[in-house]
């Protein structure tokens, strides 16, 4: 069973549409009209509680495979359960049955403002309608409907069907997905994937959180764009990555031997190749780059906190020779302070040291929590040795 949702404006046309004579039957309504004239009249009186509100008008239409059949009485219990679940439990509503098709389905017309002026929310409405349509079919054994975000491929529409049949090329849709499958029939890397697409015409375009991580992907062919959802649900970016679309973000590398298969790095260091086995992963040059990278930053904060210990003794120096009492009480203070970040300082160069050696030992390298880890504490202990300072200049 298929569920098609429209929004609109016009109440009068969608009726004039649903019970055109000869063409539709009213089923079933909770309105004192016959005629769309009448019906649209007191669809009038309700909408007017909420003027501003642009597309009142909710038609939706219910069918069901060629080859199947439901009564009367059926269609409009599955007209009830529609309602009941999108919210519409208290709105104005008409069901009518279409006569001179071969596809059997049903119109619902309904007013998305309720008797008591409320506008009922359409927040996720496909997808709520969608769950309808799928307790349905299992309760009355009627044809399944894969979910539309879960099709692995999006079928072809009517129009892209027609289009195949009339001029004999395919739809941008069916292309995209071929091509798509085409690049992925071996596992590769991000850059290898752009640039088989690339020479297929095809632009790849990553859409990128704040984060910083990528959040999904969109093709483009001769200006036409979809998203990787659009295509259906396994060109969305996180499937192609479980079809073997490789991201150094996620810690992948393009091609590692081991054992003749595909492998990545895992946190751990080790390198698991696709056979289950493990091996031993010789440093590459990017490895030892970002070894070296972390090893300045930490050799830089830690330089940064011995100057900051630095001035904050220097600073309790000179307050000493001050004469007034209080400046003996300010350098006291100063001193017991300067005692606590001489201890986190120390703590600091235990965790360094510990650090350099972790570092050289791939197989225990967790390079981005590490460097959190680290400029955090170096942060903290910034902090306190700054308050010291603060305490010398200010009190």
């Amino acid at each position: 069973m298929i569920a098609k949702l429209i929004k609109g404006k016009s109440f009068r046309g969608a009726l004039e549409y649903d019970l055109k004579q000869g063409k539709g039957l009213l089923l079933e309504t909770n309105m004192a009209g016959q005629t769309p004239k009448e019906l649209a009249k007191e669809f009038g009186i309700i909408r007017a509680l909420r003027p501003t509100l642009g597309k009142a008008v909710c038609h939706v239409s219910l069918s069901i495979h060629p080859t199947e059949h439901l009564t009367d009485e059926q269609w409009c219990e599955a007209a009830q359960r529609w309602l009941s679940g999108m919210g519409f439990t208290n709105n104005q509503y008409v069901v009518s049955r279409h006569t001179n098709t071969e596809h059997p389905h049903i119109h619902i017309l309904v007013n998305r403002i309720d008797l008591e002026g409320n506008v009922v929310s359409d927040a996720h409405d496909y997808k709520r309608q969608e769950t309808i349509m799928r307790i349905l079919e299992k309760e009355w054994s009627l044809t399944t409907v894969p979910m539309s975000q879960s099709a692995a491929r999006k079928a072809p529409t009517k129009g892209e069907v027609e289009q195949v049949l009339r001029t004999g090329e395919s739809s941008y849709r069916m292309k995209l997905q071929q091509i798509i499958d085409t690049a992925l029939t071996q596992p590769c890397t991000l850059s290898s994937f752009t640039k088989k697409l690339e020479q297929a015409h095809v632009s790849v375009r990553m859409n990128t959180a704040k984060t910083g991580f990528i959040s999904g992907i969109s093709f483009s062919m001769d200006g036409v764009v979809f998203k990787g959802s659009s295509l259906g649900h396994q060109y969305t970016w996180g499937n192609l990555k479980k079809r073997g679309l490789y991201h150094e973000q996620d810690r992948y590398v393009e091609e590692h031997e081991c054992g003749g298969q595909p492998s990545r790095i895992t946190g751990s260091g080790r390198l698991h190749s696709a056979t289950g086995k493990n091996c031993h992963l010789e440093q590459t040059g990017r490895d030892q780059t970002e070894e070296q990278q972390v090893i300045t930053v930490l050799k830089e904060l830690q330089n940064s906190i011995k100057s900051s210990v630095d001035d904050v003794r220097r600073a309790a120096n000179t307050v000493r020779n001050y004469p007034a009492e209080t400046a003996v009480q300010i350098a006291a203070r100063v001193e017991e302070s300067l005692v606590r970040c001489e201890k986190a300082g120390e703590q600091a160069q235990i965790n360094f040291e510990k650090t350099q050696r972790i570092l050289y030992n791939l197989q225990e390298l967790d390079i981005p929590r590490l460097c959190y880890v680290c400029a955090g504490s170096a942060m903290l202990f910034a902090v306190l040795a700054n308050l010291a300072i603060m305490l010398v200049f200010f009190s």
